[in-house]
């Protein structure tokens, strides 16, 4: 997401008149990553949503899907009685999404690992807003 970000940016640097059309981010730091998953100001509920709507999340819950159909079959065949069936698809199945869960963690690691080449301005406090109205750098005029 951060070559994106980066790569809009450097759209932005040939041709500035394109920024109202840009609805993500164009910083690779981590405001501007936080602005193309368009979690500004992000709710409970929204980032609990995020999260199960996200592709880290997709792929494990199908692997998990997979690994637990996988360990029925060959438990049916094994001549398995019906508790068992369903005890080891549950444990496939959470074995594996728990395992790849915290992967989803690293997601985050190229912002802890490198320096920003185009970070974000920084934010403005209330008294720099007022002392230079007009020049807070996330949000557009209309």
């Amino acid at each position: 997401m951060l070559a994106m970000n980066r790569l809009r940016h450097a759209y932005l640097k040939i041709e500035p008149g394109l920024e109202p059309y840009f609805s993500t981010g164009h910083h690779d730091d981590e405001r501007g990553l936080v602005a193309t998953y368009m979690l500004d100001h992000p709710s409970r509920r929204w980032l609990l949503v995020h999260f199960v709507i996200n592709t880290p999340t997709i792929v494990a819950t199908v692997d998990a899907a997979l690994a637990a159909a996988i360990a029925v079959l060959v438990l049916q065949a094994a001549g398995a009685a019906t508790a068992a069936l369903v005890a080891g698809g549950v444990v496939a199945f959470v074995a594996v999404w728990g395992g790849l869960m915290p992967l989803q963690r690293h997601s985050a690691d190229p912002l802890r690992q490198t320096t920003p080449r185009f970070p974000a301005a920084p934010e403005l406090t209330g008294a720099d807003e007022d002392a230079h109205p007009g020049t807070r750098p996330d949000r557009r005029s209309p």
